[in-house]
């Protein structure tokens, strides 16, 4: 008994594809029901009588493969069997990989002998080879000296290359083809391998399967051209400020022999390769992209007249490519920042190194500059570890608060709110309330009309607090944030100094010495109640600042109400 085509290509699919039911292979090959059942019979004699497994159906109606089945495809090693025979799309797409990996002269005998088939046939096959590398302005050159040859600039060459190797590897026993037209070595081939996987690690990704076994012949074939002297011009493309691109830098070895553009072509592999998570991602920690990309694909369905079925599927597909390509450098926590420069991030250390820095630029003797960086060091180290007894203790007056209001508003949800100290066991607190003391001294001294030098509030609660929970515990943010602060906060002191010192002197409540006046720096919302007071004068600037106060309130509170809508919708919750 002899397989027909038809059984030939039934066998192949269902090795290649799991997964596959009835309707999957009606679909595909135009067949009715009747007649892949009557196939699958005839394959499962021939199996049988020639040793083999049959191919069965498991409880879902799936087409069930052995691996015995691939010895129909493969003899000894990687030599493929002339059982399968090639179309001639498949020759075509095979000519243009033997020639974009060739490592010596391609004639006309060679193709022959490659692809087993005649002269006559190897040149219709170059035909529709030359149509493909058409697309790509690119053209398959023979010369009597260099036999075939392919002709072109280089970025489309590697363009061609890429595609090809893709939709080999799609067929049957894809990567044993690869292997033996392209002459591959197992070794190189395995050494690609562990760089792919150490990419993964480095970067905190999984590649998908399938981009898993095609990048290490991707980048085989790539670097065998780069040997060769097929070169992308520098300036092309440049990718050398992304961590990856070090990455393979250091573990391919041939610093010397790559340039630029091309390490960057490798590095774009990567970055543009499929991936799925290798731990479920926190959406939280970047909320600003989630909801750009959001509104982009909103905007594209509303344009292109178009609706994705699964919008949250591609939205963190999206994201999860964007976070390489554009890594959100600024995310950065406390944790972060001792992950990345050691000891020298743990919180005792900075504060020594800091306190060590003031009592310098204080002018004090080395014994005081130690004690002082030793003061700091435990102020930073304790702060949290006090906190966090204040959050200790808090949590069961929340919790007892919590239940007992619902046992006497049972129809009703309540929601306990707890002062800032119940977060400040977080470290990212205090390294930058010490970390910016060295600046409001700075800002006091050389802000011109500024009349406060801070003293007893240079820790600076009202704004490092506010802002840790804006930036969601962003230290670069938060130091951004204080920065730009600071100067308003001493302007707001100065402006209410002269009336805390006359409420001083009419009270008796503080002994002001003459010349001097007392300030609050670090008052809390200081800005609006410096709107505030203006206001009440009626001062052009008062008013107008009122106005866009009001303005910007009514405004933050219509979009916080949107965005509660919107997830009691997604919820299911109504209102």
């Amino acid at each position: 008994m002899h397989l027909d085509d038809r059984s030939k290509a039934l066998i192949q699919e269902v090795f290649v594809n799991s997964g596959l039911k009835v309707k999957d292979l009606s679909r595909k090959y135009g067949l009715s029901r009747g007649q892949i059942d009557y196939s699958f019979k005839k394959i499962n004699h021939w199996l049988e009588d020639n040793g083999f497994p049959p191919i069965k159906k498991d409880s879902r109606g799936f087409f069930v493969g052995d691996p015995k089945h691939q010895t129909l495809f493969l003899k000894e090693g990687k030599e493929l069997t002339p059982d399968y025979i090639f179309s001639s799309e498949e020759r075509a797409l095979l000519i243009c990989f033997i020639l974009l990996t060739k490592t010596g002269d391609i004639s006309l005998i060679h193709l022959t002998s490659e692809l087993e088939v005649s002269k006559n046939t190897v040149l219709a096959d170059l035909k529709k080879a030359q149509e493909i590398v058409r697309f790509y302005n690119l053209q398959i050159h023979y010369s009597r000296v260099e036999g075939y040859d392919m002709k072109g600039d280089e970025w489309n060459i590697r363009r061609l290359l890429l595609e090809v190797i893709d939709r080999i590897q799609r067929t049957s026993n894809g990567s044993q083809r690869l292997e033996v037209y392209g002459h591959l070595a197992r070794d190189e081939i395995n050494r690609m391998q562990d760089i792919i996987e150490h990419c993964e690690s480095k970067m905190n990704i999984r590649f998908t399967d399938e981009k898993h076994n095609l990048l290490p012949y991707v980048f085989v074939c790539i670097i065998r051209r780069i040997q060769q002297g097929n070169m992308l011009n520098n300036g092309e493309i440049d990718f050398s400020q992304e961590n990856v691109y070090n990455i393979i830098l250091d573990l391919l070895e041939m610093e010397e022999l790559i340039s630029n553009a091309d390490l960057s072509f490798l590095t774009l592999q990567i970055l543009t390769a499929n991936l799925t998570f290798s731990t479920e991602p926190d959406w939280s920690t970047d909320t600003a992209m989630m909801e750009g990309l959001r509104q982009m694909i909103q905007n594209f369905e509303r344009i292109s007249c178009t609706v994705f079925l699964d919008k949250e599927e591609l939205l963190k597909k999206l994201w999860l490519h964007l976070k390489q390509i554009f890594p959100s450098t600024f995310n950065f926590d406390a944790q972060k920042l001792r992950d990345k420069i050691g000891i020298f991030g743990e919180t005792h250390v900075m504060g020594f190194l800091i306190g060590c820095l003031i009592g310098a630029f204080g002018g004090y003797d080395i014994r005081s500059i130690l004690t002082l960086g030793v003061q700091a060091g435990a102020a930073l180290m304790l702060f949290p570890l006090v906190a966090k007894l204040f959050t200790t203790a808090l949590t069961p007056v929340s919790e007892s608060a919590t239940s007992f209001m619902k046992k006497r508003f049972s129809n009703r949800a309540f929601t306990i709110g707890l002062d800032w100290p119940i977060m400040a066991g977080r470290s990212e607190h205090w390294l930058i309330m010490i970390l910016t003391i060295p600046i409001i001294l700075v800002y006091a001294l050389i802000l011109p009309g500024n009349l406060v030098l801070p003293f007893g509030g240079l820790m600076n609660i009202c704004m490092v607090v506010p802002l840790f929970y804006l930036t969601m515990g962003n230290l670069p943010k938060m130091a951004i944030g204080t920065i730009i602060g600071i100067p308003m906060q001493l302007y707001v002191a100065s402006y209410f100094a002269p009336h805390f010192t006359a409420l001083a002197n009419a009270t008796g409540g503080v002994e002001v010495p003459d010349g001097q006046m007392l300030a609050w720096f670090g008052m809390d919302i200081s800005e609006l109640r410096y709107i505030i007071a203006e206001f009440s004068l009626f001062t052009p600037i008062g008013i107008v600042l009122f106005i866009i106060t009001i303005a910007l309130t009514i405004y933050y509170f219509k979009g916080i109400r949107k965005e509660d809508l919107k997830i009691k919708k997604e919820l299911g919750i109504e209102e």
